[in-house]
């Protein structure tokens, strides 16, 4: 019944912490959550490289102390324009990283 439910673990690991002995090996590496507040982390970082890089270009020194609630016409069409660009160039940057990363770790197992 209950067998069928339980993790499974290796009886010589639990025996010898249950006697004194060594822990369970911990798990190698980032957690999970680690991860996930790392990438959490640098979305955020990028969002706002790319919020303030757009606006700077975009959003005319004329309307501050913004006066106006909206964005202009051009303005908009500017911030589409902008995302864009820095989207693709982010995505061609990671994609000829990966290239060159792969080919140096081909070439490093090749000499081995």
């Amino acid at each position: 019944g209950v067998a069928c439910c339980a993790p499974v673990l290796d009886d010589r690991v639990t025996m010898d912490f249950f006697k004194g002995g060594a822990a369970p090996p911990e798990p190698s590496g980032p957690s999970a959550l680690d991860v996930a507040k790392t990438d959490a982390w640098q979305f955020q970082d990028e969002f706002q490289r790319l919020s303030l890089s757009c606006f700077k270009k975009c959003v005319s020194a004329q309307k501050h102390p913004y006066t106006e609630a909206d964005l202009s016409l051009g303005e908009m069409q500017c911030v589409d324009r902008c995302v864009a660009k820095y989207v693709q160039t982010k995505k061609e940057l990671l994609e000829t990283h990966n290239r060159v990363y792969t080919a140096a770790q081909n070439q490093a197992e090749a000499q081995k």
